[in-house]
């Protein structure tokens, strides 16, 4: 008797011990004491040093100096010997806001240096020139680049393989947001917003939903503790227990924004070759080129109603041929720009050795940057590349499925997502994502309503877009604009950051 009661008193107290733990990974101000070794403090990732070589202008330095840098290991706390370390460049807003954006670039496999540097970060390049981004988003909000998933270009694991669906990127991922906002402490509570673009359309979605499933289970262990700690008051005299508010150490999600989405294959892969013979008379098509897209078009249709993979070959096939077809020859323009179509009739095409990403590359490789960014760890990649081929390849094989059918059900819940398109952009294109969107169902109806709203914005830059307000869904149609919508309409993208902030 006297032996069972002591067992009884000894699982009363492990009981109120791990109770107490794990109040202390949810309270309000999120602490989580195990990490406290285990990750560095905020200041430790402030950028300095010799990187200004490559910023020449004060105004660019300034924002440098105030940035942070570096890499979060999002390996398991409980064994040090594992590294799993996701590059981040994070820029605290040049306003006082509780707006955080975090921003993915696509690929799947290209850092978010590529957002940083020519989408809508605070710094752009133009051939060896780096300058201030008079439309950087981080005049609006906080704005953070992660570089995701492993091997993706600054990030690295010791004991990871390459991720080969959404669920392995989208858990590395939660575990970083909750890490970083756990090392910005000021950043706890403020709105997070997911954004990027083109294969970010997979990967947001899925990750959104998973913080989502996340905060649900944390407060529902903030409640199971409050009535279990109930309980042991009953048994322990003088015991008491701070309730924990519902929304401790929770991720509070704001917008969906995906710019230019690869979202629903089946529709988008079938509409690169109508959106192509928009401009047959500017390719230059002749009736064998037509006869033989024609072909591709058919093979893939037989593949994209077999499954939903977000890469087939033969689908991809059909942009590849466009853009053989102009190499060498002197009577068509000079190139097939799948990210502009317009630029490429200019004769501006998209080359990672050309001018403007081999300063980059040069910059992201030189010892003074790893340094000034804390990427010279041992065990770091030994080189930057934008965009990693062994990264795409192991998400070729994703069974994770289309994300549509999660953008329909966080549509269904009551969330904000914002889609925009470039009217010149062949990757993403504006008929596929259309197409998509009117296959979709959310909120008891299929496509939009005959009750969504339609609004024509005109920007400071003259060009105009097309906002489509409907059950929790916006979308931008960009009317001067590629695949990089901030990069080549700078007006556009704060268009967008609007929506997405005031979402």
């Amino acid at each position: 008797m006297l032996g069972s009661s002591i067992w009884l008193w000894l699982g009363l107290a492990w009981t109120v011990a791990w109770v107490d733990h794990v109040a202390a990974a949810t309270n309000g101000s999120w602490s989580m004491p195990w990490l406290d070794d285990y990750l560095p403090d905020a200041e430790s990732y402030r950028v300095t040093g010799p990187i200004y070589d490559f910023f020449f202008y004060p105004d660019v330095q300034a924002i440098v100096e105030k940035s942070y840098a570096g890499y979060i290991n999002v390996g398991p706390y409980s064994d040090p010997s594992v590294v799993s370390n996701l590059f981040f460049w994070y820029f605290p807003a040049e306003i006082e806001t509780n707006e955080l954006v975090v921003y993915l670039n696509g690929g799947p496999g290209c850092s978010g240096m590529v957002g940083l540097f020519k989408v809508n970060g605070p710094i752009s390049y133009d051939n060896w020139d780096f300058f201030p981004n008079p439309y950087s988003w981080h005049k609006k909000a906080h704005v953070v680049y992660v570089d995701q998933p492993f091997f993706t270009g600054l990030s690295y694991s010791n004991t990871a393989n390459y991720a080969k669906n959404e669920f392995q990127v989208s858990q590395a991922m939660y575990t970083f947001l909750r890490r970083f906002l756990y090392i910005f402490k000021d950043l706890q509570g403020a709105r997070v917003h997911l954004a990027g673009e083109s294969f970010a359309g997979q990967y947001l979605p899925f990750l959104y939903n998973t913080i989502q499933v996340r905060n649900q289970a944390l407060r529902g262990a903030s409640s199971w503790m409050s009535t279990f700690a109930e309980l042991i008051a009953q048994y322990i005299p003088g015991y008491t227990f701070t309730a924990v508010p519902n929304d401790s150490g929770i991720i509070n999600l704001g917008a969906l924004l995906v710019m230019s989405p690869w979202f629903s294959p089946r529709e988008q892969y079938m509409s690169n070759l109508p959106f192509i013979l928009q401009f047959q008379s500017e390719f230059g098509f002749d009736d064998y080129d037509i006869q033989y897209l024609t072909q591709i078009q058919a093979a893939c249709q037989n593949q994209v109603s077999l499954n939903e993979k977000t890469y087939i070959d033969v689908c991809e096939a059909i942009i590849g041929y466009v853009s053989a077809i102009f190499m060498g020859t002197t009577d068509r323009p000079q190139c097939m720009n799948a990210y502009n179509v317009q630029a490429g009739f200019k004769g501006v095409c998209t080359d990672t050795t050309t001018t403007g990403d081999l300063s980059l590359l040069i910059m992201a490789n030189s010892a003074y940057f790893r340094a000034a960014t804390h990427t010279d760890a041992e065990g770091s990649p030994a080189g930057f590349t934008p965009c990693s081929s062994p990264v795409q390849s192991a998400l070729q094989v994703d069974g994770s499925g289309a994300s549509r059918r999660i953008i329909e059900q966080l549509l269904d819940s009551g969330n904000s997502i914002i889609l925009a398109s470039g009217a010149y952009d062949v990757i993403s294109n504006h008929i596929g994502i259309q197409r998509a969107l009117a296959g979709m169902t959310w909120g008891g109806e299929t496509g939009f309503s005959a009750t969504a709203s339609y609004a024509n914005v005109t920007m400071s830059n003259g060009g105009t877009s097309t906002v489509v307000r409907d059950r929790g869904l916006t979308l931008i149609q960009v009317s001067d604009a590629g695949h990089y919508i901030p990069q080549d309409n700078g007006p556009a993208g704060y268009l967008i950051l609007d929506q997405v902030l005031a979402g």
